[in-house]
């Protein structure tokens, strides 16, 4: 007798705390007013709490609110959570190799990237040539930036910055020191011009 008023006082406990849930998309323009004035670890805070449901967009508001807090092992964490159908997927999952490769988790970050099949391959492309770059792998990054369209108005400035970066690094080849002193030995002046200065 005892054991069924346990179990009944349990789930009238369990019913009544799924009752005073709420969904977060009640107050999800709340939580963006909050990420959005530098106040993510308040809305991490509020998105803590055990008062929504379950839901993907719950996950991706939480990882969201620990990416900008810089909380960055959490976010990665909620954002793997948010499932592929999700209208949050995408997001989540840029968001989420981001995450780790802020962390140095380069293998990781390019893992989720080379999974992505949906319809911004070349943001991923985008990413994964960044992380060529960071990791000095010059052959990644061509093979990734060969996605490059340069006709997308949102990539492309970056695009080109980091074309910029690789041809610079890894094309243009150093002005030699002991022929700019050389020449500044012989005429005044003309070092610091064939060094470009």
């Amino acid at each position: 007798m005892k054991r069924l008023l346990l179990v009944l006082s349990a789930a009238i406990i369990s019913l009544v705390s799924a009752a005073q849930q709420r969904f977060v998309s009640e107050d999800m323009d709340f939580v963006n007013y909050l990420i959005g004035n530098d106040m993510a670890s308040d809305a991490l805070l509020l998105l803590s709490q055990d008062k929504f449901h379950a839901s993907d967009t719950l996950e991706f508001l939480r990882g969201w609110a620990g990416y900008s807090a810089r909380k960055l092992e959490e976010a990665s964490e909620h954002f793997s959570n948010v499932p592929r159908a999700s209208a949050f997927y995408d997001k989540s999952l840029f968001f989420n190799a981001i995450s780790n490769a802020h962390l140095g988790r380069y293998n990781v970050s390019e893992d989720i990237l080379r999974s992505y099949t949906g319809s911004f391959k070349e943001l991923g492309s985008l990413q994964l040539a960044g992380i060529s770059l960071l990791q000095d792998k010059p052959e990644a990054y061509l093979k990734a930036a060969a996605d490059f369209t340069f006709s997308q108005y949102a990539l492309t400035e970056s695009e080109q910055q980091l074309k910029d970066i690789y041809t610079q690094r890894y094309c243009t080849r150093g002005k030699s020191p002991a022929a700019a002193a050389a020449l500044s030995a012989i005429i005044p002046g003309t070092g610091k011009i064939y060094a470009g200065e």
